[in-house]
């Protein structure tokens, strides 16, 4: 199992924000770029499962496949015989779902502001079809009153109209 300062090939392993049933994602550093970043990594009991790490793979290159300036970026994919992660943008701010739990508060101009951006990535995962998991509260970070940052989503496959992004 990774420890906090473990070195993985460009990176340096900070700490574990929050653990999944397939998949740790980590705090890093990207020693190149000098920048904090987010890894997620699959748990090493996943990795053994059959076609688990090829999907994983694929869903991370849809996720690179988009470029929206609202939508975290994904930077790369690492696979070996011991990890399979992906590096993406660490995004800044405060959840939704925090805000709210927190009895936050905005103005209507805000609010309109923030919908607007929300609106704008979320129409172009749409036109370009781009499949995504369903979004939650917690995806959408509010990095100032006036700026949300919408965690990437993306994955492999046909886009489900069922599934509104």
């Amino acid at each position: 199992m990774r420890k906090e300062g473990d070195i993985l090939g460009d990176y340096r392993l900070r700490h574990v924000v929050s653990e999944g049933r397939f998949t740790r994602t980590w705090e890093g550093e990207q020693l190149s770029m000098q920048r904090i970043v987010m890894i997620e990594m699959l748990r090493s009991k996943v990795m053994r499962q059959p076609g688990l790490v090829d999907s994983f793979i694929s869903d991370v290159r849809a996720k690179a496949t988009v470029n929206h300036p609202g939508i975290g970026v994904v930077y790369e994919v690492f696979t070996n015989d011991e990890d399979t992660f992906f590096s993406r943008e660490k995004l800044e701010g405060e959840s939704l779902e925090s805000l709210y739990q927190s009895g936050s508060r905005f103005s209507p101009l805000e609010i309109v502001v923030l919908l607007g951006q929300i609106a704008d990535a979320m129409w172009q995962l749409k036109i370009e079809e781009v499949a995504t998991v369903d979004y939650e509260l917690h995806h959408f970070l509010i990095a100032s009153k006036d700026e949300v940052r919408v965690m990437n989503l993306a994955v492999e496959g046909a886009r489900d109209e069922q599934i509104e992004t």
